[in-house]
């Protein structure tokens, strides 16, 4: 008979220390639950805001015109945090001054799109 391999894991709190004995598995699953570690999906911290709105791109989310409150409301929804005014810059130097997006409006009320090539 196989037994499974447990751990212990001793953790010190501002409340008193803490101990966690189980599987590695679920020792994880512990940790997790409570912020301890990240999941995968937020371990990815390390995407620039530039390649954030290639993906978004490339998956079509700019087929329609898109505000920065928009952009910035999806990021959110991402869990990533970026105010308008850094945004801004990055939407046109690296998507609309090189024709990967394009823009329309009038100031402070610019939306941006994905040009469709003909």
């Amino acid at each position: 008979m196989e037994t499974e391999t447990k751990i212990i894991v001793k953790l010190m709190t501002r409340l008193g220390q803490a101990e966690i004995e189980g599987t590695p598995q679920a020792v994880k699953e512990i940790l997790t639950g409570i912020g301890l570690i990240k999941d995968s999906v937020k371990k990815q911290r390390n995407k620039t805001l530039k390649m954030l709105l290639t993906e978004m791109m490339e998956v079509g989310w700019f087929d329609q015109p898109r505000t920065l409150s928009d952009i910035k409301n999806e990021l959110e929804n991402k869990e990533y945090q970026f105010s308008t005014s850094s945004i801004t810059p990055v939407i046109l130097r690296d998507f609309v001054n090189k024709n990967l997006l394009g823009r329309c409006g009038t100031k402070r009320t610019y939306s941006y799109y994905r040009e469709i090539e003909v």
